[in-house]
């Protein structure tokens, strides 16, 4: 029937005309989805990244270890400094302690010459002899007494850390 194709009847036009209003509430709905499905995959990948930012029980434990490594590592680079500043010191202190000594041989052989020249200058010399090792004696006995501290020290620190 050609005269149904070229205007067709009314009931053929209305059946494609509710299958098109049809098929566009569904393109509708259809695009609606696509969008509610785009937002959904979005959210999802959201909290994926937070997941993924949250380390695991065996990455936790990886740091732990590695927080471990570099304590015990910080702890021995410490102990090593506080050694060479120590050794710098206990160095400082004889290098001091020299001098000193070696002031006091120059200023004794300075003045030797000269007291030997008569028996007055003689006695003098005597006296500051005397003097002199008076004070190394009592310079001694405070180095002596600071070592017997300083051991004291150490010994208690070294039982506080073995008990």
């Amino acid at each position: 029937r050609s005269s149904d194709l070229e205007g067709g009847d009314p009931e053929e036009r209305e059946r494609l005309r509710l299958i098109a209003k049809q098929y566009e509430a569904d393109k509708a709905k259809f695009q609606k989805i696509r969008l509610l499905l785009a937002r959904k995959n979005r959210e999802i990948a959201h909290l994926q990244r937070k997941i993924d930012e949250v380390p695991s029980r065996t990455e936790l434990s990886q740091y732990q270890r590695r927080f471990v490594e570099l304590s015990n590592q910080m702890a021995a680079t410490l102990t090593e400094t506080k050694k060479f500043y120590t050794f710098y010191n206990t160095l400082d202190d004889q290098k001091l302690y020299l001098e000193k000594e070696v002031k006091l041989l120059n200023s004794i052989n300075e003045n030797f010459r000269t007291a030997m020249s008569s028996q007055s200058n003689k006695a003098q010399f005597l006296k500051q002899m005397e003097g002199i090792v008076e004070g190394l004696d009592k310079n001694k006995s405070k180095v002596s007494e600071k070592k017997a501290q300083e051991k004291a020290k150490r010994d208690e620190l070294q039982d506080e850390h073995t008990h």
